[in-house]
């Protein structure tokens, strides 16, 4: 036995004691100083000691103590090599697996504790951004080094540590280029391991991508988009990744609609959505008319979602002129027939009845009635807004674009009977969507009714990876998770009916690159 093993046994006894302690919630900043110096005295670093005191100081919020302990740990790198400078771990042969496992754990803890730093009241923005920016970096090892050690669940805790540091950065265009280096490598190791979580996975995606194109670096955000489809499996997350390939193909000045030929293996209305961008941000007058013919012919078995785009090509016909061949009206009309198509009749009478029965439940319903509600299919709170499916009846999101429809024909009518034949269409199913939703209000019940209320479910947690991946132990100190941007199951009338230019994560929308982001990643 090594002279000396006894008492570094109990000294190492004494600092686990105080780690302990401090997980129970007793102990506070005086305990953390008294093990520090346990530690310095041991005639070998223990990069695994000084991580958990790490993580036991971030606990109980002690941060300057967490960011002591993290730098401490660090020291076992040899003389003349930093931590940013370690690409593969055979450059330093004498870290086994452990070592690397706590360093990871460490540099997650120093960034949380360099977080800590930021005052908003007190600082100026120069400084609260060089705090998140050296934040990152401690991600960007931490990231590198749990991804050596192949620790999937560290990963994506150091990445949404990384997110909730880079949102500030995301405010303007300059700003999203500075951070693309440590956003790109801490995707990339994401997309390398994968994510529990998906969603979070697609929309880190699009925040690099949103950073790549306001550095308008088209050719590595196409890269990106690649990469990212092929290590998400699940391809009815795409969404949005396909609105950024569609966007950037356009952009680059590459044969965007040979490229585009590789959608074909995804859903139509995804199809129909894709095309659709690529036709808002192509230059050449023959790409947006391609784009736009090709996006209702992707949903042609769609009706329900076929009238969008054709609703979108007779709008361009307006304003570019283009009415040879395929006038703006005909367009407009064969968009109305595709709807005209769900419309089962009035239901005024039906529901005026359902208002009476729930006045006289006792009174027996006329068989025409039963008849009739079984045609229809689904009440209202049933009808079904999923794009991929079709619509049981008239919705009101459906009503509002056979209103816009009848609108537009109205700006196109040839005569002076037309026109106004086209606005009282109009405003026959402006009233019949005021209608539904007056009924639809009706049905909902009332404050003061004994129906238990449905909480929404809680925002995911990013304390997991910290503790359960370390051991137990602290947690992600309060990290946001990106919003829900993109919606997957959104109709592709919100994409005809708004601008589809990818957006910020608030519903900003903006040009990529050009708009403000300062809640999150931007979507289509």
């Amino acid at each position: 036995i090594p002279h000396g093993t006894a008492a570094t046994s109990e000294r190492t006894s004494k600092v686990v004691g105080v780690i302990e302690a401090l997980a129970r919630g007793s102990g506070g900043e005086p305990e953390l100083r008294e093990a520090m110096e346990i530690l310095k005295g041991l005639p070998l670093l223990s990069v695994e000691l000084w991580a958990k005191l790490a993580r036991a100081a971030a606990g109980v919020q002690v941060w300057n103590v967490a960011l002591e302990c993290s730098r401490e740990a660090a020291k076992v790198m040899p003389l003349g090599l930093e931590l940013n400078d370690i690409e593969a771990p055979s450059e330093v042969p004498e870290i086994d697996s452990n070592g690397w496992f706590w360093l990871a754990v460490s540099e997650s803890i120093e960034g949380r504790a360099i977080m800590a730093l930021v005052r908003p009241r007190a600082q100026s923005d120069v400084t609260q951004l060089n705090l998140r920016r050296t934040a990152l970096d401690s991600f960007v090892v931490a990231s590198r080094f749990a991804c050596f050690v192949r620790k999937a669940d560290l990963v994506e805790h150091v990445a949404r540590l990384a997110w909730a540091a880079a949102k500030p950065f995301l405010r303007k265009p300059l700003l999203r280029v500075s951070i693309i280096r440590p956003l790109g490598i801490i995707t990339s190791n994401l997309n390398m391991l994968g994510a529990a979580d998906r969603h979070f996975q697609v929309h880190l995606n699009v925040v690099l991508l949103e950073a790549l194109s306001s550095g308008r670096m088209w050719a590595e955000a196409l890269t990106c988009v690649d990469e990212a489809m092929r290590c998400i499996p699940n391809r009815s997350l795409h969404r949005p990744l396909l609105t950024w390939k569609a966007y950037c193909l356009a952009q680059s000045g590459r044969n965007a609609l040979s490229e585009m030929t590789k959608v074909k293996e995804y859903i139509p209305e995804y199809q129909g959505h894709a095309w659709a961008v690529l036709s808002h941000h192509s230059a050449a007058r023959y790409d947006q008319v391609q784009a736009l013919q090709q996006s209702f012919k992707a949903v042609a078995m769609q009706p329900w979602n076929k009238a969008d785009y054709l609703t979108e090509y007779a709008e361009w016909l307006i304003s570019s002129g283009q009415n040879d061949g395929d006038t703006a009206e005909d367009v407009l009309l064969s968009a109305a027939d595709a709807l005209l198509e769900f419309d089962v009749g009035e239901e005024d009478e039906e529901e005026e009845e359902a208002v009476k029965k729930e006045e006289k439940p006792m009174a027996a319903e006329d068989p025409k009635k039963k008849k009739k509600k079984k045609r229809l299919g689904k009440s209202i709170e049933e009808a079904s807004l999923d794009p991929n499916k079709p619509p049981a009846k008239l919705t009101a999101p459906l009503l509002d674009r056979l209103m816009r429809i009848w609108v537009m024909l109205s700006q196109v009518a040839n005569s002076a009977d037309e026109h106004t034949d086209y606005m009282l269409t109009a405003h026959h199913y402006a009233v019949r969507m005021l209608t539904s939703a007056i009924i639809a209000a009706h049905h909902v019940p009332k404050s003061g009714s004994s129906q238990p209320k449905e909480h929404p479910p809680a925002a995911p947690d990013a304390t997991a990876a910290d503790g359960t991946a370390a051991g137990g132990g602290g947690g992600s100190g309060g990290t946001e998770t990106p919003a829900d941007v993109v919606s997957e199951s959104g109709t592709a009338a919100a994409t005809a009916a708004a601008p589809a230019t990818p957006s910020t994560a608030e519903g900003r929308s903006a040009e990529p690159g050009q708009g403000e982001q300062p809640g999150g990643a931007a979507g289509p």
